[in-house]
């Protein structure tokens, strides 16, 4: 059903994200990568937007190397989210060093962004160069993500376009400080997401049918976290009303959809949220299409959640 519903998006969305977990308990996207190239080799014009990497788990050669293919193949349609990650049980589990993970990451980072150049890097003292560059610059393909002052100060430090997943006023002046610092011009994407949506004609009963399954989303993806992350999506009361006071996931109907649009200039779509069944999740795409797409600007430059 996945991968009929990407084919399906084709011409309704403008792009899709991805994240990155490990040793999670309902089975989290570990390879975003891969699934980047799933969706490519589906569509013709769908873009992956914010395919959040936990960078450090990779051998920088190899994760240039991906990140070449996939912006090759999308005829520029990649776009990735370089990060540290919080889990310090998915760094021991790839033999990575948690204390020192700021300093790897670092070290990656420049050596990930001179091989998209085409310069010679030393991997344990291998020179390693690759043979085809991608189409795009590394400041096109490469973004640093992170909800701390560190993380704003690596990506002005290195000149790339710095995604946090919440706005954090600190943080925030942390990143125009140090590109000013560093001479250079911001380039910030902030992200567009307002919580997970769901299209019903009938709120009420939906929550009564799918309700389960977003708490348990909610719950699971709450069991991997720690007291140090902050994310737009944190939820921790196990109560399927609790979770619908909350706004983390809606239900709307397709007028209220339309408007959440306008407000926000984006709908985040999760239609198989929780492992719930299919059909649930085949109804609120065929709404999206009958009842709320043929209302908005089919100009999707107007909206895309990054700068293409």
């Amino acid at each position: 059903d996945m991968r009929e519903m990407i084919r399906w998006a084709e011409g309704k969305f403008s792009d899709m994200t991805a994240a990155e977990h490990h040793l999670s308990g309902d089975g989290f996207l570990s390879t975003p990568l891969d699934y980047a190239a799933m969706i490519f080799g589906a569509t013709e014009t769908m873009k992956v937007s914010g395919c959040a990497v936990l960078a450090p788990l990779y051998n920088p050669l190899n994760l240039a190397e991906r990140i070449t293919f996939l912006d090759l193949v999308s005829d520029g349609r990649f776009r990735t989210v370089l990060a540290l990650g919080y889990r310090e049980q998915e760094y021991r589990a790839a033999g990575v060093d948690w204390p020192q993970r700021g300093k790897i990451f670092d070290k990656l980072l420049e050596q990930v962004v001179a091989l998209l150049q085409g310069e010679t890097v030393d991997i344990n003292g291998q020179a390693a160069q690759l043979h085809h560059l991608p189409d795009s610059a590394p400041g096109e393909l490469v973004y640093v993500g992170g909800n701390s002052a560190p993380a704003a100060r690596r990506a002005a430090r290195m000149d790339l376009p710095f995604w946090p997943s919440i706005e954090d006023a600190d943080v925030l002046d942390a990143y125009h400080q140090a590109c000013a610092k560093e001479g250079i011009t911001p380039r910030l994407q902030l992200s567009q997401f307002a919580g997970f949506e769901f299209i019903a004609e009938d709120p009420d009963t939906a929550w009564q049918e799918i309700g389960a399954y977003l708490l348990y989303d909610a719950m699971a993806y709450q069991a991997i976290g720690n007291s140090q992350r902050r994310s737009a999506s944190e939820f921790s009361d196990a109560d399927i009303e609790a979770l619908r006071a909350s706004g983390t996931y809606s239900i709307v109907t397709p007028q209220q959809a339309l408007e959440r649009f306008e407000a926000n200039q984006a709908l985040c779509l999760n239609p198989l949220a929780g492992g719930m069944p299919s059909e649930h999740g085949w109804r609120c795409l065929e709404l999206y299409e009958t009842e709320v797409l043929p209302h908005l600007d089919l100009d999707f430059s107007r909206f895309r959640s990054i700068p293409w």
